[in-house]
């Protein structure tokens, strides 16, 4: 009997010296091999599904969720540890194994990062918090993490403080909690995660390290998550940036995004230069109706689409934290839009979504290397340039009030172009050379066209006889005779006053134009449209108003609107050579869409209006494409529409896209999408209740 107890004792000890030597091999592989794990556990009396980690590989860098049968069993584990430790301490007392095991505790422990002996320090949960913000700003300003962090005068290194951290985070009251001896990741080579994670997400995740950093005393590699396997250094800066959020708002917040540590650079752009540039590109555009070709900050100059970049990451930043004056945000390479022919929208953003916006912005720019055409909001398409007005106005209002507005509006940029004005200069020969613009209107019955000329009034003869020779719908227009009379007299301050006066008088069939420019002021008298074809308009809730907006960019080409292609310009041609009106030039290439071309559904742009005509099939983008090539080629202006919410008579609610074409003073729609549908009028669904995206020249989805 005594013999049989010896033989148990001796196991035991055994058993536990292996346990030890075996888990610290597993440390040192940076990995828990199932086997390896078990045979320890099974020999010092602890099952392996008792303490084993929620990662599904073992991996000992890779930690997920915890759930919360998970916890029950992991608690359960420890006592059953504590008690089984407790038991082998005394079971081993009488071996000389037990000197090894403690050499080997006892070596590993010394090879601990620790600092000023952090470990035996209680500290409470609010001073930890403090910190988090002096850690993050850190972060922002040097874009690295700081090699210690003192608190209460006691230095702990970012790993220690990841801990303490995580503890906080789940106890911000006033409770203390102790610190621990946690060596660093053993590497920091991982791909970095975009997004954001939720609050019940995060407060799992910090609770699995915690548990992590007790049993293996060290920080982790990477967590498990919903957004993949999340870097030390990213996660320690998520969980920092929540805990300075609390600081600032006595709450956790509802989620914490994953931000690239070298995004931010000590030679990096000041928030507060950022600002200040803000207000003078907002009053450049005001001034100009213009983006600037460049922004100067700081001494160096940027693209705007670098400014864009920014212009949003300072509003992140500036909605993250109340003062970010010594903040610096890394400048990326940005090349600008690639196509900028989009029509403005306007309209109002609240301060929720222009954040969310910037947000959006900063992701697309880090992915893509690039600006965004034209950006979605909740119920508008904006350009690239009235964002970059947007984000300007909304920082100029931080910039003069020291917070962010409740809401910005949306404003087409051209509404600031400077009002026409005669500029004079004088030489020492006597001679002027005299600055106007001249607005020339050309019109028949079937199209409209509007010059816009900015020259040396000795000029404009030659280009006004050069801009009229064209022929219109088979109306040749040529110019009859050209004056120009230029009076100028001297007042005080040396000024130039010119009065400048052109006739133009051009002779053909129902086209008449007289302009007459007094002082600095043009005017221009057009012929009337013609009523008899706007009677013969079908009448549409779809149908709008022209107001009078420039032509050229609903004339040209695009990306997938190939207006020069050879076939699609002798199709045009064929249909619509024997047509008298755009009316029925309109009416014929829609018919002809619409019969020729089979519906196929499938997302987005696929095939362009070029391919599309070579295969005889396509979706509602695609059918817009080749309807408004075809329009255009024929020389009739045309439009994109896209909207949300469209019902269909088939029960199907999905987004859409159609056609419009410019007949006399009407934008008429063309849906080709359906054999029900004809020119100016929709059957296939609900034109009653329909969300209205815009109205583009071209369009890049």
């Amino acid at each position: 009997m005594i013999a049989l107890v010896c033989i148990c004792l001796n196991t035991s000890c055994a058993a536990n010296v292996d346990n030890a030597v075996l888990e610290k091999q597993a440390m040192k592989d940076n990995s828990v091999d199932n086997e390896l794990l078990n045979t320890a556990l099974d020999n010092s009396g602890v099952t392996a599904k008792e303490v084993r980690l929620s990662s599904t590989n073992n991996n000992a860098n890779e930690l997920s969720s915890v759930s919360n049968s998970e916890n029950k069993n992991l608690s359960a584990s420890s006592t059953t540890s504590m008690k089984s430790s407790s038991i082998s301490n005394v079971k081993s007392s009488t071996s000389t194994a037990t000197n090894t095991t403690a050499s080997v505790k006892s070596a590993a422990n010394s090879n601990t990062s620790t600092a000023n002996n952090g470990n035996s320090k209680y500290i409470k949960a609010s001073s930890i918090i403090k910190e988090s913000s002096t850690f993050v700003k850190y972060v922002e300003t040097n874009g690295k993490l700081p090699s210690s962090i003192t608190i209460n005068n006691k230095n702990y290194t970012s790993p220690q403080f990841l801990y303490l951290m995580c503890k906080a985070l789940n106890d911000t009251g006033s409770s203390k909690i102790m610190a621990k001896s946690v060596k660093n990741p053993t590497s920091l080579k991982y791909s970095l995660k975009t997004g954001s994670i939720k609050k019940s997400e995060y407060k799992k995740l910090s609770i699995s390290v915690i548990k992590y950093i007790d049993r293996y005393k060290k920080a982790p590699n990477t967590i498990n998550s919903s957004k993949g396997k999340i870097p030390y250094t990213q996660f320690i800066l998520a969980i920092a940036r929540n805990l300075a959020y609390h600081n600032s708002n006595k709450k956790l917040a509802s989620s914490i995004a994953l931000e690239n540590i070298s995004n931010y650079d000590k030679n990096g752009v000041p928030i507060s230069k950022i600002i200040s540039q803000a207000s003078i590109v907002k009053n450049h555009i005001e001034k100009n109706g213009e983006l600037p070709k460049s922004v100067t900050i700081d001494k160096k100059s940027y693209k705007t689409s670098q400014y864009l970049y920014l212009a949003a990451y300072a509003l992140k930043k500036i909605n993250e934290n109340k003062n970010v004056n010594n903040f610096k945000i890394k400048s990326i390479t940005v090349n600008e839009p690639s196509n900028l022919n989009y029509a403005a929208a306007t309209g109002t953003l609240k301060k929720s979504e222009y954040l969310k916006l910037a947000n959006s912005t900063i992701k697309y720019m880090e992915k893509n290397k690039k600006a965004q055409t034209w950006i979605k909001s909740s119920n508008l398409r904006i350009p690239y340039g009235e964002l970059v007005y947007a984000f300007s106005k909304s920082l100029d209002y931080y910039n003069k009030n020291k917070k962010l507005s409740s809401q910005v509006s949306i404003q087409n940029l051209s509404k600031f172009k400077p009002k026409t004005a005669n500029k004079t200069s004088s030489s020492s020969s006597n001679s002027s050379s005299i600055q106007a613009n001249l607005s020339l209107s050309y019109q028949d019955q079937t199209t409209k066209i509007n010059f816009n000329i900015n020259a040396k009034l000795s000029d404009i003869n030659s280009k006004i006889n050069s801009l009229l020779k064209l022929n219109l719908n088979g109306v040749s227009a040529a110019t009859s005779n050209s004056t120009s009379k230029t009076t100028a007299s001297t007042n005080k301050s040396t000024a130039a006053k010119t009065t400048a006066k052109t006739t133009n008088k051009t002779a053909a069939k129902k086209t008449a134009t007289k302009t007459t420019k007094t002082t600095s002021k043009t005017t221009v008298k057009t012929v009337k449209i013609n009523k008899a074809i706007i009677k013969l308009i079908p009448k549409s809730i779809l149908n709008s108003k022209y107001k009078g907006e420039p032509l050229k960019e609903y004339l040209s080409s695009s990306t997938n609107c190939q207006v020069k292609n050879a076939n699609i310009k002798k199709l045009a041609e064929s249909l619509t050579k024997n047509c008298k009106n755009n009316l029925q030039k309109a009416k014929k290439i829609f018919n002809w869409v619409r019969d020729n071309i089979a519906y196929e559904k499938y997302p987005n742009t696929r095939k362009g209006a070029a391919k599309l005509l070579v295969s005889k099939k396509g979706n509602c983008v695609d059918q817009a494409h080749l309807t408004v090539a075809l329009a255009r080629s024929a020389g009739i202006p045309a439009r994109y529409v896209n909207a949300n919410n469209c019902k269909f008579s088939t029960g199907y609610t999905s987004g859409h896209v159609w056609a419009e074409f410019l007949i006399e003073d009407t934008w008429v729609a063309g849906d080709t999408t359906s054999y029900r549908n004809s020119f100016g009028v929709v059957k296939n669904w609900n034109i009653k209740n329909y969300k209205l995206l815009g109205k583009y020249s071209s369009i890049s989805f």
